[in-house]
């Protein structure tokens, strides 16, 4: 039982990680963009 509930607490910490690091190289793109052009 504990088992299960470490891993999905990992799982969770391991999908916010991925939204906030999605997040952030997509402001980075948009920042560099205007740069660009």
């Amino acid at each position: 039982m504990k088992k299960t509930l470490l891993l999905s607490l990992s799982l969770s910490r391991f999908c916010s990680t991925l939204k906030t690091t999605a997040f952030t190289q997509a402001r980075a793109i948009k920042s560099v963009k205007p740069l660009k052009w």
